[in-house]
């Protein structure tokens, strides 16, 4: 039988990730900016000099910023277009994921499935489905993309391939901090990966301590300037106010992410992981882990690397769905090479049992065929339930939008004026771990999209949801804004102040002074 060429075979593998991509996450294409989406689409009316400087808090992301103005500049505020890009950048990275198991395991079959199960993996809804998410899918492709190249450069000793690594590792570097490891993960795979056997790994490191030690050191020296120019750039006072987890949060977030990952249709298992109960979830995954990585090798490289992953983020934030997008590269090519390994195994015990048996491959497809339908049907079950509460999202976000565009026909309207939200929602009320984030957050960016330019002469005053049912004698919430009903009251007779709030019986906007 006549082999079928790489090339045709990738690229079914291709168009069989559109289709499925299309499938699972098709909808979101009609769904509207929500909440951060504004300010990231907003850097398209930035002058450049202020994408490659401007830092909120310990963020700074060059990178991201001029990759979102440039989309602007394409694109505009046709948000559809935003989520083709997205779903095109998820595509790729599911590519990219086949091509590193590939790389990993020496087996198509592992790759194929990997590619797969990260394509159609729920816990990704946020980093697809949300513009904001365009930072992890972007981040993730120079991450992969970096492992490629070094993997290239590794085995064919070429400088292009490590300046190409080095660039592409910048380029992750800056645009998003989590992926602050990376020469971390590059170490792994060399030790991991490129030396598999565990009798000639060090061996062979040290074979070529001269050049390992320079490369490191190379990608180590430019890994330290990038980081001492960021310092150099942030605002100090903002960083040392940034939230740490403590060294007893540390463990339960370690087991939060990785039920997370290994069970996506039940967010309310990771929830419900907490100090009490970590010893024997921690005692239980790091006996699983020992005996594969005991057992099977070439699992080493995927099970370190969803740590090394994890790890920024969860010692340096909380967890959010997004921030999970590059640890699912990785433990979906673990969970692709457990499906595939069973399938060997399945067909292997069929052969011996029945030695005439000459197909022992069907075996393994059927195993496959029964282990892979019932996970990607619970994967499309819960990013049904999640793009329900987005469209909802999207839905309150346009009307916002609306309203606002029928008070203010031109920019001239809106001079001089202080537009103060009061009661605005922060995300559609869910039943899962993240709510389908709405409006609260970036409202002046919303205003300067409206307009098409930065309203320097308008300010934007937006208060939470619920504010006013919150309301003592002075003051509300602690993170709000301090404003009481006085106060309110002499906004609407101010003809500088125009009050709006949100109406959650009726789902819209409505002047507040009436």
């Amino acid at each position: 039988m006549k082999k079928i060429p790489v090339a045709l075979r990738r690229t079914t593998l291709v168009l069989v990730l559109i289709v499925l991509v299309r499938i699972y996450f098709g909808e979101c294409v009609g769904f509207y900016f929500v909440c951060d989406d504004f300010a990231l689409v907003e850097r398209g009316l930035w002058p450049f000099p202020l994408l490659l400087k401007y830092t909120a808090g310990s963020h700074w992301i060059p990178a991201a910023n001029v990759f979102f103005h440039a989309l602007y500049c394409l694109f505009g505020t046709k948000y559809s277009l935003w989520h083709f890009v997205s779903l095109a950048l998820h595509v790729l990275n599911a590519y990219l994921v086949m091509l590193i198991a590939f790389r990993i395991f020496r087996n198509e079959f592992v790759g194929i499935l990997s590619s797969i199960i990260f394509l159609t993996f729920s816990m990704n809804y946020e980093a697809v489905i949300w513009i904001t998410g365009l930072c992890n899918l972007l981040m993730t492709l120079a991450y992969l993309l970096t492992l490629i190249c070094f993997d290239g450069y590794l085995r064919s000793r070429r400088p292009a391939l490590l300046a190409a690594t080095a660039l592409l590792m910048l380029v992750s570097l800056s645009t998003l901090e989590s992926s602050i490891f990376l020469i971390i993960m590059l170490f792994a795979w060399e030790l991991l990966v490129h030396n598999p056997r565990d009798d000639t790994r060090f061996l062979a490191f040290l074979r070529n301590l001269r050049s390992n030690v320079l490369k490191y050191f190379l990608l180590g020296a430019l890994m330290v300037l990038f980081l001492l120019f960021r310092l150099s750039i942030l605002d100090f006072t903002m960083l040392a106010q940034a939230s740490v987890p403590s060294l007893a949060e540390i463990p339960v977030n370690y087991a939060r992410a990785v039920a997370y990952l290994v069970f996506p249709y039940i967010p309310a298992l990771a929830v419900e992981v907490g100090r009490d109960n970590i010893v024997g979830v921690f005692v239980a995954l790091l006996a699983v882990l020992s005996f594969v990585v005991r057992k099977y090798r070439k699992c080493r490289f995927p099970i370190v690397a969803v740590f090394i992953a994890l790890t920024p983020t969860l010692l340096l934030s909380f967890i959010q769905a997004r921030y999970l997008y590059l640890s699912s590269a990785f433990s979906s090519i673990l969970f692709g090479a457990a499906i595939a390994g069973l399938g060997d195994l399945a067909s292997r015990g069929v052969a011996r049992a029945h030695a005439a048996f000459s197909r022992p491959a069907y075996v393994k497809l059927v195993v496959v065929a029964l282990l892979c339908p019932p996970i990607l049907f619970m994967e499309k079950q819960m990013l049904e339930r999640r793009m329900q509460e987005w469209r909802k999202a999207s839905e309150w976000s346009i009307r916002i939008d609306e309203f606002i565009r029928e008070r203010y026909r031109s920019a001239e309207d809106l001079s001089d004026k202080m537009l103060v939200f009061v009661n605005m929602p922060d995300g559609v009320p869910s039943v899962e771990v993240w709510p389908a984030y709405v409006a609260r957050t970036s409202m002046q960016a919303r205003v300067n999209l409206l307009m098409g330019r930065i309203m320097n002469n308008v300010k934007t005053y937006a208060l939470p949801a619920d504010i006013l049912t919150a309301f003592t004698a002075s003051e509300v919430f602690a993170d709000a804004p301090r404003i009481d009903r006085q106060t309110l009251t002499a906004m609407c007779s101010n003809p500088s102040y125009n009050v709006y709030t949100w109406d959650p019986a009726y789902e819209r906007l409505k002047e507040f002074c009436r």
